[in-house]
């Protein structure tokens, strides 16, 4: 049986840190949580992940992971599902105003630390200029044109 993390967190400051619950210590069991990172609406949302061991007896990414969404909720794109066995391995960007992370872990007790990310928001050229996500570039307003 998985329980929610106490509160659903929702990120609009401008840059932060984002964590599992009680990193660096082993991350709690039977859990799901959930971030949503929201940006104004002309800039996205770039997440690195700075350290991360989740699953560690999962090679298949079905006990412990981290999903990520582009848009306000498990609707929205997703980004990748995480895990020990697939570690994500470059910055992921938003395709809009709107990142949504959920985090689960089954009730097996191993000794994942967990993980920690920083997000900060970019403007849409930024963006453009640095998509590594392989989606096909969005189409900005040029008012010199």
């Amino acid at each position: 049986m998985s329980r929610t993390c106490p509160r659903r967190l929702i990120c609009t400051r401008p840059s932060g840190i984002i964590s599992s619950i009680d990193y660096p210590t082993p991350y709690r069991k039977a859990y799901i949580c959930s971030w949503m990172l929201e940006s104004p609406h002309n800039s996205y949302i770039k997440l690195t992940f700075n350290e991360f061991d989740v699953g560690r007896r999962s090679e298949i990414c079905k006990s412990d992971y981290v999903d990520v969404y582009s848009g306000q909720s498990i609707t929205g794109t997703h980004r990748g599902r995480f895990c020990k066995a697939r570690m994500p391995n470059a910055s992921i960007l938003s395709d809009f105003s709107y990142l949504y992370i959920v985090f689960v872990s089954d009730g097996i007790d191993d000794l994942s630390t967990g993980w920690f990310a920083t997000y900060r928001f970019v403007n849409i050229t930024f963006a453009m200029e640095t998509n590594k996500t392989g989606t096909s570039c969005k189409q900005v307003y040029d008012p010199m044109t």
